[in-house]
C-alpha cells in the first residue's frame, strides 16, 4: 500500500469495471442515471487525485456515493486503491438573507443594467420568484386580454416553479404597465396584446438559440454515448435537462453582474433569492397574513414560508400597542 501513487488512474478499463459493478445494484434508473452523468465528469480527467476527490466529496451525498463505488469496484476487482483521506463533516448554518428595502431593490434595479427588468419580474409577481421562475418567464405568460379592462389593477402570470409546480400569480400594475409599454414602444402589440401570434422570441431574458444550442449538444453526447457504450442507461428528458443547464449558467452570470454591486450597498453582497424573501417580507408588512404568502410564494409547507418572512419586533411591538383600547385606570 506505501508504494502505491497518490492516486488512480481513471482509464476506460476502470469505468467499465465501474458501470459492470454499479449494473449489479439494485438502484432506480433515475439514480443509475444520475451516477452515470457524474462518473462522465469524472472519467474526463486521467487520475483520481487526493484533491480531485475533496473537490468532488464537498459537492453532496450523490457525488460521495459514485466515489464510493468507483473505490468499491475497484477493491472487487483487485485494482490496488489509494487510500484517500475523507473530509471530517462540518455543519454550515445558513446565513440569514439579506432583506433589501424597496428603495434599495429600486437601487438594485438601477445598478445592475441589463438585468434590472429581471429584478423586477422576480419582486412584483406574486411573492417573489425564484431565479428559475423569473428568468423563464415569457411574453405570452401573462394574461393581457383580462388586464387590459383595467390597467390600474394587478395582472395575473402564469408561472412554473420548482418541483414542476404551475400557477397564476398576482403581477403588480406597475410591472404589467411597465412590460406593456415596452412592448408597445419595441412595435410588438399585435390587436393592442404584447407578442400575440408574434414568430419570433418569446422568451424575455434571453434567446431560445440559446437553448436549442444546449438541446442539441446534450443529443449528441447521448448519441455519443450510446455508441461508446450501447448498455448504459440514457436520460430521456433532454428539454429539461438542458432547461435546467441553461438556468444555471444564466444564474451564474447574473450573479456576478450582482456582486459587482457589493461596494454600492456598504459590502453587503446581493443574491438572487433575498429579492424574494425581500419581497415576502414586505407583503407581510403591507398586511398579507402567512397564509396568503404562502400561496403566493407557491409554498407547499407554511413552514417553509416562515423562513421567508422576517419580522421584526418593533413591527410585533408597535401592531400591539395598536390594538390596545384606550382604558382609565384609577389613581
Amino acid at each position: 500500500m506505501e508504494n502505491l501513487p497518490p492516486f488512480m488512474a481513471l482509464d476506460d478499463d476502470l469505468l467499465g469495471k465501474t458501470i459492470a459493478y454499479l449494473n449489479q445494484r439494485k438502484l432506480s434508473e433515475k439514480t443509475k442515471q444520475q451516477y452515470h452523468e457524474v462518473l462522465k465528469q469524472l472519467f474526463k480527467r486521467d487520475r483520481l487525485t487526493q484533491t480531485l476527490y475533496n473537490e468532488y466529496y464537498v459537492k453532496g451525498s450523490r457525488f460521495k456515493a459514485v466515489l464510493n463505488l468507483i473505490l468499491d469496484s475497484a477493491r472487487h476487482f483487485d485494482i490496488p486503491v489509494y487510500k484517500y483521506k475523507t473530509i471530517p463533516y462540518k455543519k454550515i448554518r445558513p446565513s440569514k438573507p439579506h432583506i433589501w428595502t424597496k428603495k434599495q431593490i429600486q437601487r438594485i434595479v438601477n445598478e445592475i443594467e441589463e438585468y434590472g427588468l429581471l429584478i423586477e419580474c422576480a419582486y412584483y409577481i406574486g411573492g417573489g420568484l425564484r431565479f428559475g421562475s423569473a428568468i423563464m418567464l415569457k411574453w405570452t405568460d401573462f394574461l393581457w386580454e383580462e388586464w387590459l379592462e383595467d390597467r390600474s389593477k394587478a395582472g395575473k402570470c402564469d408561472i412554473f416553479a420548482k418541483g414542476n409546480k404551475q400557477e397564476y400569480l398576482d403581477v403588480d400594475p406597475y410591472l404589467m404597465n411597465k412590460l406593456y409599454n415596452i412592448a408597445k414602444n419595441s412595435r410588438k402589440l399585435f390587436g393592442g396584446i404584447p407578442y400575440r401570434n408574434f414568430a419570433g422570441e418569446h422568451y424575455m431574458f434571453f434567446n431560445e438559440s440559446e437553448l436549442d444550442e444546449v438541446v442539441a449538444r446534450i443529443k449528441k453526447e447521448q448519441l455519443d454515448l450510446i455508441l461508446d457504450a450501447p448498455n448504459q442507461i440514457i436520460e430521456i428528458d433532454v428539454k429539461t435537462r438542458a432547461r435546467n443547464e441553461l438556468i444555471t449558467h444564466l444564474h451564474k452570470r447574473v450573479d456576478y453582474r450582482l456582486l459587482k454591486l457589493k461596494s454600492s450597498f456598504d459590502g453587503n453582497k446581493i443574491k438572487f433569492h433575498s429579492i424574494r424573501h425581500s419581497r415576502a417580507t414586505h407583503l407581510l408588512e403591507m398586511g398579507f397574513d402567512i397564509t396568503e404568502i404562502q400561496k403566493m410564494l407557491m409554498h407547499r409547507d407554511i413552514s417553509t414560508t416562515q423562513i421567508y418572512v422576517n419580522v421584526s419586533r418593533n413591527r410585533i411591538t408597535n401592531k400591539f400597542n395598536d390594538l390596545i383600547k384606550p382604558q382609565q385606570f384609577d389613581a
